[in-house]
């Protein structure tokens, strides 16, 4: 069976499946050499009007667009304009002087240790005051005192590296990145229905509107509302991202000098070299090497997986939260290139007896990055992840197990009479996690008030039957279930590690969520 046939098949049983009733859906074509040889479109772009997502249907690609932002980056090295070992604070002054140098490799390499503003205005409660514009999300990161670590020392993905590349092509180019992408890359190459839309308020012809599930198991709007770009931003179609891919064959803009910055693996300061090129991950699936990246926000979820060695590649555009881009387009994959992969597919594992999973559930604990890994066992299978969801894993071994798309690991090992995760979040990057020791302190000790100088906002810990909550500005609340002495994590899958002075009070509580780690709120007075 050819690749297109098989290929098609998948497409049509997924994409069928996800779209059945009257609801939103998506679109995927199958790419080859730059020219699609198959598309299609499933679903309704527009619930109102029952308009159909068509092969021609516009989608917000979220973060597929980092890629481009990259590209404009790339072309202003090749130009002589910018270097990627410039420090962002000689374009951007905004950005406060941590003690530390930022480069613009590491934004663009996700390095730079900087925290993540979608975790930072979760806090200030965005997006409830407004739409984002690039004079906010300054003075947002100009407020920071602290990075989540030294520049270089780790990889951790950060939509805020990408806004201030955004700013850094403006400024070094003297045009918006909207418009120095329309004449040097969409221009160019014929991409005539893509855009970085940098007004929210700005109409798209063809658009397929992007849709969440209400609380009644409907369908309603959910659309970027905000005009900063370069994390995100750009419409685009299937036909327009056959054009881009192309680009990486015949290489028309930018030429062999851009493609290959871009897919270049970043490397930590320890030289040790991370997934992530320039708004690419540089991977491997089943074995074979990829090219890829997927995007979320709002109603639309997107993937773009390219397989550079058989010269084929797969996008899938869904505009409603609940379709699974990345993994329609690696189960479209595994249908079409069939015996190509030496691996097996991240579906295929071994059965286990759930009573010898048991025995791994509990809480993993890592003290030096404030992360929790729940395990747990449903449905006979293991079950880990955050407290937010634990997801199911694929077991290999009795002590190895693997996670869909196939570039995350985790594996127990036995330590001291207990076990410990070691868990590979893809790229090589081991992260290990003990088990937790059940905490000790008494809960009456962290009630109070507690504010963040850096966002100026102020959040309550309360103790209620012995059990302790947090109460956010907004009216909402959280459980807190505790971890180990002094540490406690919501159901968010936000962690709160309280700091004590040199008397023992409690003077602080640091939260560790969604790319910020440790952001302080100090204790106020009584």
């Amino acid at each position: 069976m050819s690749f297109s046939t098989a290929a098609s098949g998948a497409i049509d049983r997924l994409l069928t499946d996800l779209t059945s009733g009257r609801s939103p859906g998506g679109a995927a074509a199958l790419i080859r050499d730059g020219e699609v040889v198959l598309a299609r479109g499933y679903g309704l772009a527009d619930l109102a009007t029952g308009a159909p997502v068509t092969t021609d249907s516009v989608f917000y690609l979220a973060s597929v667009s980092k890629q481009f932002t990259a590209a404009a980056v790339a072309l202003l090295v090749d130009d002589g304009v910018v270097s990627l070992d410039d420090d962002v604070r000689k374009f951007v002054p905004e950005v406060p002087d941590f003690g530390a140098r930022i480069t613009l490799g590491h934004l663009a390499h996700h390095t730079s240790g900087l925290r993540d503003y979608f975790g930072l205005l979760a806090f200030a409660g965005w997006p409830a005051d407004g739409p984002l514009t690039d004079r906010r999300l300054l003075d947002l990161v100009g407020r920071q005192r602290a990075l989540n670590f030294e520049p270089g020392a780790e990889f951790l993905y950060c939509n805020t590296g990408y806004v201030l590349l955004a700013i850094v092509v403006s400024r070094a180019s003297g045009l918006s990145l909207r418009r120095f992408a329309d004449e040097r890359i969409f221009g160019p190459l014929g991409m005539a229905s893509t855009r970085f839309r940098d007004d929210h308020a700005e109409p798209i012809d063809r658009l397929a509107i992007g849709y969440v599930r209400d609380e009644h198991g409907g369908f309603r709007p959910k659309l970027p509302d905000f005009d900063t770009v370069g994390d995100g931003g750009v419409f685009s179609t299937l036909g327009d991202l056959a054009r881009w891919d192309g680009n990486f064959r015949r290489m028309a803009v930018g030429g062999p000098r851009v493609a290959a910055m871009m897919l270049e693996r970043g490397a930590l300061n320890d030289g040790t070299r991370v997934a992530y090129g320039m708004g690419l991950v540089v991977d491997r699936y089943r074995g074979v090497p990829t090219v890829e990246h997927t995007g979320e926000f709002g109603g639309y979820r997107t993937a773009f997986v390219r397989f550079p060695e058989d010269h084929v590649s797969i996008a899938v555009l869904c505009n409603r939260a609940d379709g699974d881009a990345a993994f329609i387009a690696h189960r479209i994959a595994d249908a079409g290139l069939g015996d190509r992969f030496p691996e097996p597919s991240p579906l295929e594992g071994v059965a286990l007896d759930p009573a010898l999973l048991s025995r791994y559930e509990g809480t993993y604990w890592n003290g030096t990055i404030d992360a929790v890994v729940d395990v747990s066992v449903g449905d006979g299978a293991l079950r880990a992840g955050s407290r937010r969801g634990a997801s199911p894993w694929v077991a290999r071994s009795e002590t190895a197990f693997t996670r869909d798309p196939g570039s995350m690991a985790l594996r127990f090992v036995a330590d001291h009479g207990s076990w410990r995760l070691d868990l590979d979040g893809g790229g090589g990057q081991l992260v290990q996690f003990t088990r937790a020791a059940p905490p000790a302190r008494p809960a009456a000790a962290y009630p109070g008030t507690y504010r963040s100088a850096e966002l100026d906002v102020a959040v309550r810990i309360v103790l209620d039957d012995g059990a302790l909550t947090l109460a956010r500005p907004d009216g909402s609340s959280a459980a807190l279930k505790p971890v180990v002495d002094d540490v406690f994590a919501a159901a968010d899958g936000a962690i709160w590690r309280f700091g004590r002075g040199r008397a023992g009070a409690v003077v602080s509580v640091a939260c560790t969520a969604g790319g910020v780690r440790r952001l302080v709120f100090d204790r106020q007075p009584d």
